[in-house]
């Protein structure tokens, strides 16, 4: 039986905070786990208007940035929603896999494809992975997942 993908709410309760969210876009594991170790919530949004739009999570913005090892930090989290929705410079409703593909970071789709969580969207789990493939720039490590 597959399991069905994370149905991730629309609107995130908690404030992410501003150093938290610098944190995951410059790679700094340890202040994203201090953070989330002090209580924050691992799908907090954040609230400012820059040029990736309100409603950014740290999985996204990890994501934009490339940062990997971040990523594989939030993904230890089992409450860590894969399929959140973001607005950001490379579109519209954008998940976090769609973020790192568009930028053509396949470190961060690596560790999202291969997270234990497997609860991304079912375009990728039914093996799709055109759709994410066709999004971002050659890459053997990518063309080896997805036997292209």
């Amino acid at each position: 039986m597959t399991e069905e993908p994370c149905k991730c709410p629309e609107n995130m309760r908690e404030a992410l905070p501003l150093a938290a969210y610098e944190a995951a876009m410059e790679g700094r594991v340890q202040h994203v786990r201090a953070w989330l170790n002090a209580g924050g919530d691992v799908n907090a949004t954040t609230m400012l208007s820059d040029k990736l739009g309100p409603g950014m999570s740290l999985l996204a913005a990890a994501c934009y940035q490339g940062q990997a090892d971040v990523v594989r930090e939030l993904l230890k989290n089992p409450m860590t929603h894969l399929n959140t929705r973001h607005n950001t410079e490379c579109g519209m409703n954008c998940t976090p896999m769609y973020i790192a593909a568009h930028s053509g970071y396949d470190n961060c789709i690596s560790a999202l494809l291969t997270s234990k969580l497997k609860r991304l969207s079912v375009a990728i789990q039914r093996g799709n992975a055109h759709c994410i493939h066709g999004s971002c720039p050659p890459s053997e490590e990518l063309e080896e997942m997805f036997n292209l």
